[in-house]
């Protein structure tokens, strides 16, 4: 009986010890307390009578698989309906930001009606550094795919504990015409966005429901 009590004191003691805060598992993206945009900038010799764009997804969805004691094990899958890309640009008015999601949804841009799936994933293999207070700051390797084409793309990110949640920021950049897309023109070339497209993402990853992992996720093809 006394072993038995000194043995479930230090077990105990141990869970005290342990840090609070979230811990390994799969996670899902909680797309209502998150954000996830896309920018491109105006571009041609009469940019200044043009605006910038800011699309933002109505409907999407991630899920991470994290082990702090093996953080470059990370694995990171999120999905977006093409179609769901609508721009929020402030000083578009209602025709106009009609228009631009028309174009933006057509066959030279996403191609909704071929591709309707904006896929990004990365498997092992992320460069992680740890930081304090179980912090993780590094580079995903992974692959985008958009408008029918896969390409390898790496994503700059910082996490950290928020409670039994986590919260990663970062932000990408990627060419329109790598994927195959063309990038928006009018008058002659003299109005459209520019070939650079930046993605900003603020995500808030909770536990997910159940026991299971996701489905298995892809590795980026060789470089």
């Amino acid at each position: 009986m006394d072993r038995l009590r000194a043995t479930t004191f230090l077990v105990a003691l141990a869970l005290a010890a342990s840090p609070a805060g979230a811990a390994g598992g799969v996670f899902e993206v909680d797309t209502s307390a998150s954000t996830l945009s896309v920018h491109t900038q105006k571009a041609g010799v009469l940019s200044a009578i043009s605006h910038n764009h800011r699309f933002t997804p109505d409907q999407w969805k991630g899920a991470a698989q994290l082990d702090p004691a093996r953080p470059d094990a990370l694995q990171v899958r999120i999905v977006v309906e093409a179609g769901s890309l609508h721009d929020h640009e402030e000083r578009l008015g209602a025709e106009s930001r009609v228009r631009v999601d028309e174009e933006a949804a057509g066959p030279k841009v996403l191609d909704v009606k071929h591709y309707p799936e904006i896929r990004f994933e990365a498997g092992p293999g992320a460069t992680v550094r740890p930081g304090p207070d179980r912090q993780l700051e590094g580079v995903l390797h992974g692959s985008l795919t958009l408008h029918g084409a896969t390409r390898p793309i790496d994503v700059p990110f910082q996490a950290r504990p928020d409670g039994a949640a986590y919260r990663a920021s970062g932000s990408v950049r990627f060419k329109q015409t790598t994927f195959g897309m063309t990038p928006y023109t009018a008058a002659m070339g003299t109005i459209g966005v520019d070939d650079e497209v930046l993605i900003q993402f603020d995500l808030v990853l909770r536990p997910a429901a159940g026991s299971g992992p996701p489905a298995s996720f892809s590795r980026a093809p060789e470089r």
